[in-house]
């Protein structure tokens, strides 16, 4: 376990907002209120605190409250900010080394790395799409995966706030819309693979009124939201987890339960195999690293052989 209610700093967890192993076995964990990405590496008994990265302001390699964290085991490690700021570290054998910090025009929700093509979701005002591709030069290549059509600007971004995650090794982009029931896979060129609908979840409610503002309400039983998906390609399989929150739960900043399901990359297709699995933050040929928030944040690596998924 990795988190303390009080002690040394770099294991006092804020909001854990991304988590993300190298290809040296450190695991980057990427603390929201803090500001800060702080590392830990593995010693043979157990994951140690290594060094601290980033920090709050707005000077290279500072960050304001980043939502996002994405890497590939060599790099680069990615942080997003709402605010539509990107910033690039390249991985070393001793250290993070601070790239470069980009300004997209945009609202980022999330992010992932194809080679050197960063792949965003947000809104996007050029562009309706949920998906938003650059190059590694910050030249704007394409936008796809438009969810509802409306004219509504409020709406538009509403709908479209949705997780994202990337598959290098077949150029795929799985995205997860965080108040649709759905998770759908879409090529690089922007088609579509395929689009799966999950069975008798509640999302929230989304309603346009006549003077353009956005009502926004949810079920007396509560509602799913999407808490995060994560692909491990060796076996071909997509991990989508969506939170049940009930009033009650959101008083105790719990979720009620966790779905937890595993679908085939290539189809589509699986199947409901949990439903109180901790919240999922990485995946990988290692293990699964989960989360909890209470009775304060803590992380939980667990090793083991994708062959069991």
């Amino acid at each position: 376990m990795i988190g303390v209610l009080e002690g040394s700093p770099i294991l006092e967890f804020g909001s854990i907002e991304g988590v993300e192993r190298d290809a040296y076995g450190r695991l980057f964990v990427l603390d929201g209120q803090a500001s800060e990405i702080r590392a830990f590496v593995d010693e043979g008994t157990g994951l140690e605190p290594w060094q601290v990265f980033g920090g709050p302001g707005a000077g290279p390699g500072e960050f304001r409250h980043p939502s996002a964290l994405s890497a590939a085991p060599t790099g680069p490690v990615v942080v997003f900010e709402r605010s539509g700021r990107v910033h690039r570290f390249s991985i070393q054998e001793d250290s993070l080394r601070y790239v470069d910090t980009s300004q997209f025009l945009m609202t980022i929700n999330d992010g992932c790395t194809l080679g050197d093509t960063l792949v965003l979701t947000g809104a996007n005002p050029a562009d309706p799409g949920a998906i938003h591709m650059f190059d590694r030069t910050n030249r704007y290549i394409r936008s796809f995966a438009r969810l509802y059509r409306t004219d509504n600007v409020s709406l538009q971004v509403q709908i479209q706030t949705a997780k994202v995650v990337c598959a290098p090794g077949t150029g795929g982009i799985l995205l997860a819309p965080m108040f649709l029931p759905e998770i759908r896979r879409y090529d690089r060129s922007g088609e579509l693979v395929w689009w799966t609908r999950m069975d008798g979840l509640k999302p929230i409610y989304l309603a346009e009124g006549s003077d353009g503002n956005v009502a926004i309400g949810t079920p007396e039983d509560g509602y799913h939201r999407t808490l995060g998906v994560h692909v491990e390609e060796s076996v071909g399989a997509v991990i989508l987890q969506v939170g049940h929150i009930t009033r009650e739960a959101r008083a105790r900043g719990e979720l009620d339960e966790v779905l937890t399901y595993v679908l085939s990359l290539e189809s589509g297709k699986g199947a409901l195999v949990g439903r109180h699995i901790s919240e999922i933050r990485h995946v990988d040929q290692e293990g699964v690293v989960f989360s909890r928030p209470n009775p304060f944040p803590t992380l939980h690596v667990v090793h083991w052989s994708p062959s069991e998924l």
